[in-house]
């Protein structure tokens, strides 16, 4: 396989990953659930909703997912 084609397929994947994270959040609106993070439960903060606005864990929590997948 060629860079260009691995490439393209990383970017492919990546970009239907991200699309799927939109499609919950969009899910989470339509249920009163956007913006609870899905392991404590508590308000995501503004902030990170701003920066990553289908964010599904709070800041503590994210670090809690990142840790069990490394």
């Amino acid at each position: 396989m060629s860079l260009e084609v691995a490439v393209e397929n990383a970017i492919s994947k990546q970009q239907s990953e991200e699309l799927a994270e939109i499609e919950l959040a969009l899910d989470k609106i339509e249920n009163n659930l956007y913006g609870i993070c899905e392991m404590c439960e508590d308000e995501i903060n503004i902030e990170r909703l701003k920066v990553k606005t289908f964010a599904r864990y709070c800041i503590t929590c994210r670090e809690v997912v990142e840790k069990k997948h490394n």
